[in-house]
């Protein structure tokens, strides 16, 4: 019963590990970039529409933001359900698609809560030469994200994959006080 029980915990405290992994990759990029509050969501695998529990905790989210000062912009990066490609990988279109869905279907719910200022960034594309050139901010955010490790690719997803973002979105709320 008692190495029963010590599995249990090993268990427990090994996936505790693996999300704050994940999400402290997340807040780092958040972070870097200066973000006041960063939200990660996760899909349930081919589904790009949020559940009314993750509209809740989004709308928690901005909310809070808002107590604090201005809500100057939101970003959201968007994954389908496998990683950000290697820089010579790419993804399907349906893999584009659903990041597609995702991003519009978080964008439009920021609308109704009267969020004017969206940015979208597809995480199945890594940024194109034009991009690179001028370092616009969809370069810059993607950069952050990989440097941050919030944008592995399937060969750095670690043990478990505990740091994988597939299948996410990350929502970074920017305030001005």
């Amino acid at each position: 019963m008692e190495k029963k029980f010590l599995r249990i915990v090993t268990a427990l405290t090994l996936l505790s590990a693996v999300n704050a992994s994940a999400w402290t990759n997340s807040q780092d990029a958040g972070n870097m970039l200066g973000a006041t509050q960063v939200k990660e969501i996760t899909f349930e695998k081919n589904k790009g529409i949020l559940t009314d529990v993750q509209k809740i905790e989004l709308r928690t989210a901005i909310n809070e933001a808002a107590q604090i000062g201005k809500i100057a912009e939101v970003k959201i990066l968007a994954w389908s359900d496998k990683e950000y490609p290697s820089p010579t990988g790419k993804q399907s279109r349906d893999d584009v698609k659903l990041a597609q869905k995702r991003l519009k279907d978080i964008k439009s719910y920021l609308k109704d809560l009267k969020v004017s200022e969206v940015g979208t960034y597809n995480m199945t594309e890594r940024p194109n030469a034009l991009q690179k050139l001028f370092h616009t901010s969809t370069e810059k955010v993607k950069k952050t994200a990989e440097m941050a490790g919030a944008a592995p690719t399937a060969d750095q997803t670690g043990l478990f994959d505990n740091k994988a973002q597939a299948s996410k979105s990350i929502v970074m709320i920017f305030i001005t006080k």
